[in-house]
């Protein structure tokens, strides 16, 4: 569990040239609280003398809540007072997010031949809501008008990973060689809405919504020779990309797909 509490005053002063045109004078809070539950476990499973599975995992749960402050005096540049805000924003979120993976390791000699197999997958959930109230006034203090939102945010983050590499010892050397492919999906959700009579009025104007993906895939070799004092290593790997990202509410998408040598 974490608490934080923070404050502080600041003046921010606008100036056309040399001549003031306005001033303003703010004194901020912000309070932050956590709570966070961490749970890992894993087990290794010999399968026989040279092969090992190995189960892995991990539960993250959090809740987390925040509330800002703000009063801002607004002055001309007499620094005659015109105005006052005053502002409260309160964020509440509950993410939670785990992890799952399993790796299998074969030993195919004891001079260092052995390949291996992953496979992981990832998920963080988040939904964070957001409430934030304005009060508008006048220098004497009298309420012009009020303005209510919510921010209603959904975020969906899953991660997928396969790897499989080989290792074969050769005189004074090894060669490595191995593929690898993955792919990462990304939901974000956002609503704003104008709080009015006690009612959510949706903006859609100010709200949206987009996935995006990537899935890379990738291929290595590399070899490596000692001679002497001298060690030498030489590779290659090759990704292939493949990006998509989609905009609902204006229903726009793009999409992107190349290959990339890297050598060594």
């Amino acid at each position: 569990f974490n608490q934080t509490l923070v404050s502080g005053t600041a003046v921010a002063d606008i100036f056309n040239g040399n001549t003031l045109l306005t001033e303003n004078r703010s004194a901020n809070t912000s309070k932050n609280a956590s709570r966070t539950f961490n749970s890992t476990a894993g087990i290794d499973l010999y399968l026989s003398k040279k092969t090992t599975l190995t189960v892995s995992g991990r539960v993250s749960d959090q809740t987390a809540a925040n509330r800002v402050g703000s009063l801002l005096d607004i002055f001309d540049g007499t620094l005659q007072q015109t105005g006052r805000q005053d502002f409260t924003g309160i964020y509440r979120d509950k993410p939670f997010n785990y992890t799952a993976g399993l790796q299998l390791l074969h030993q195919i000699d004891t001079a260092g031949k052995q390949w291996s197999a992953d496979l992981d997958y990832s998920a963080y959930r988040y939904r964070p809501g957001q409430y934030n109230t304005t009060l508008n006034q006048d220098a004497s203090g009298t309420l012009l008008n009020t303005q209510n939102v919510f921010i209603d945010e959904a975020r969906t983050l899953q991660v997928f990973g396969a790897r499989a590499d080989y290792v074969h010892p050769v005189n004074g050397g090894k060669i490595e060689t191995g593929l690898k492919s993955s792919y990462v999906k990304t939901n974000n959700n956002s609503t704003y809405y104008n709080q009015l009579g006690g009612q959510n009025i949706p903006e859609p104007a100010l709200s949206n919504e987009n996935i995006n993906t990537e899935n890379i895939n990738a291929a290595y070799i590399n070899l490596n020779k000692q001679f002497g004092k001298l060690a030498v290593q030489v590779g290659l790997r090759t990704e292939q990309t493949n990006l998509t990202g989609q905009e609902l509410q204006q229903n726009a998408a793009i999409a992107q797909h190349y290959l990339t040598l890297f050598p060594t």
